[in-house]
């Protein structure tokens, strides 16, 4: 993180070097601090989401969609909530929190057992496609129920995705990083033996397909941000679905995405229900203005400063098109402020985060600190990061 505070005359460019630090302990520390300053307000951000209202409609569909009958196609659902809906965070948390996996097993396994005894044709069908020992129908027909809880996996095209939204379910939950809720990206996880909400990135999972292709130690796999259609996510499709299938209702796939090609994807599910969701979204000013092509770093620095002169309070995030850009944008900042200073005008305090992929975890951890008071937070960052 490089701060520059024009009032305290910090030399540009400048900053004492930063330890190693576990991105995880910094994440906890950080919801720690959250949850003091804010005691309460979790419930209520939660309630006051779009999709809270929605809550019990999506339940209910999930549980409606439990159960495969033998000769009946797999079940899956789709939610597609606007931007800002709360759809990534909560969906979730609704399942853990009023889906067992009893609702999984007893459902599925009871009405496959029922239908076993009644139909013979089934049953020898059944026996030359699994084998006799992996029927297992003693089992299917009185489900142990030892894990009261579900265990999910939420996909995120993108790693800063997967741990700041895992940090904001643990502090929505009132818990620690890497417990209840974990995440995994290339390289680095935080999970534990208690953890039972875990976000991943869509390379993860794929990798973990190849390991597992029933991913047997999941009772849900949520593929979110759906639309973007990255490599991954489309391989998924086709694992998960798989999986799905050969696990007969003991997996259940949840398809969540802001904008989706809706029929084309519920066929593609055995046209499965769909949920919409409205988003919270805020007005936005468009102003265009033109500039040479190999100017338009210097430009997108030239009008952050000169909003950060002269408008009131709010960060400022400026999208550029690669990690080069960001860097030097960064310097173009430093030298026009310096210049500023120069010329004796009075500056406010600039904080200056950049972020993008190729960064550390704990550094793109920096760039959501919360802003120092009577400052401005200014964040070049790559277009695909956000």
């Amino acid at each position: 993180m490089l701060l520059h505070n024009m009032r305290a005359g910090t030399e540009p460019g400048t900053h004492s070097p930063r330890p190693k630090r576990d991105p995880a302990r910094k994440l906890n520390n950080y919801i720690m601090e959250e949850k003091k300053a804010t005691p309460g307000n979790a419930k209520l951000e939660r309630e006051a989401l779009p999709i809270f209202a929605h809550r019990d409609e999506i339940v209910n569909m999930i549980k409606d969609n439990l159960v495969r009958l033998p000769n009946s196609k797999p079940q899956f659902c789709i939610v597609t909530g606007e931007t800002g809906s709360g759809k990534t965070t909560q969906v979730p948390q609704f399942v853990f929190d009023f889906i067992s996996p009893k609702d999984l097993r007893t459902r599925s396994s009871s009405l496959f057992a029922r239908y076993y005894d009644k139909n013979q044709a089934f049953r020898k069908s059944a026996i030359e496609i699994l084998g006799a020992s992996a029927l297992k129908l003693e089992e299917a027909k009185s489900p142990s129920h030892e894990d009261h809880k579900l265990n999910l996996v939420i996909t995120q095209p993108r790693r800063v995705a997967a741990i700041q939204i895992s940090r904001r379910v643990a502090s929505e939950r009132s818990q620690e990083l890497g417990r209840e809720v974990g995440y995994a990206i290339r390289f680095e996880d935080c999970v534990g033996t208690e953890t039972r909400i875990k976000y991943v990135t869509d390379g993860i999972l794929v990798r973990e397909c190849l390991e597992d292709r029933d991913l047997g130690k999941y009772n849900v796999v949520i593929l979110d941000e759906a639309h973007e259609r990255s490599l991954h996510t489309d391989i998924l499709f086709a694992l998960v679905k798989q999986a799905v299938i050969r696990r007969k209702g003991a997996l259940h796939l949840i398809i969540t995405s802001a904008t989706l090609e809706i029929e084309k994807f519920s066929r593609y599910f055995y046209d499965c229900p769909v949920i919409s969701v409205s988003g919270r979204c805020y007005d936005v000013a468009v102003l265009h203005g033109t500039c040479q092509k190999e100017k338009r770093v210097e430009n997108s620095v030239k009008a952050a400063l000169r909003i950060h002169m002269t408008e009131g309070r709010g960060d400022i995030l400026v999208f550029l098109t690669g990690f080069e850009e960001c860097e030097h944008a960064v310097q173009l900042c430093y030298e026009k402020l310096e210049k500023l200073k120069s010329m004796g005008k009075k500056v406010p305090s600039m904080m200056i985060v950049p972020l993008y992929g190729a960064m550390q975890s704990e550094e793109q951890a920096m760039a959501f600190e919360k802003t120092p008071p009577d400052c401005r937070k200014v964040s070049p960052f790559l277009h695909r990061v956000g």
